[in-house]
């Protein structure tokens, strides 16, 4: 968006931090609406000078390739217990079908790219797509796990107690914790 700006208006906007942050705003905007439409205006008015261009779902998707692929290699990893990046594999179901619920969380979660490829990674299972845990739940929860291990034993309790010892197809890895 900032070549494209410089290109219409003779005017680098990177050069200007105000103008630039607007910009970013104006883009995050740009990117919610592409979750429900295909097409939007990234509109910005900075020192007198109005700018905007239209933005399609296809080009944010190209523009954030890179992006993805390194999501959807957390995914694998995390799936298939390495840390390396994401390669397309043969059906593997063993390990994916190990995964009772697919939680997609943050901004990006909303983008319809990046929920394509984790439905086609996980052989057509949608992500959050049952009832469970809730995505703004999972960020709260995780964070405790990952903060005070020993105190997360206390929402293993609290999971019990709302859904039955057998977690109604919670996760359970995500909510064991060893004493």
């Amino acid at each position: 968006m900032a070549e494209l700006i410089k290109e219409k208006n003779q005017w680098d906007i990177r050069q200007d931090a105000e103008a630039l942050r607007r910009l970013r705003v104006a883009c995050e905007h740009a990117k919610k609406a592409l979750s429900d439409q295909e097409e939007t205006m990234v509109q910005i008015h900075v020192a007198g000078i109005e700018s905007s261009a239209p933005l399609t779902r296809a080009k944010l998707e190209e523009l954030n390739q890179d992006l993805l692929d390194r999501v959807m290699g957390l995914v694998d990893g995390a799936v298939m217990g390495t840390g390396s990046g994401w390669v397309p594999r043969p059906h593997d179901k063993s390990r994916k079908d190990m995964v009772d619920e697919i939680v997609l969380v943050g901004g990006g979660a909303r983008m319809p790219k990046l929920r394509q490829l984790v439905e086609d990674y996980f052989h057509g299972r949608r992500p959050n797509s049952r009832k469970g845990v809730e995505p703004e739940d999972a960020i709260i929860r995780g964070t405790a796990i990952l903060s005070r291990p020993k105190a997360a034993r206390y929402l293993e309790e609290c999971f019990d107690y709302l859904y039955g010892k057998d977690g109604r197809g919670l996760p359970s890895f995500l909510f064991r914790t060893s004493n």
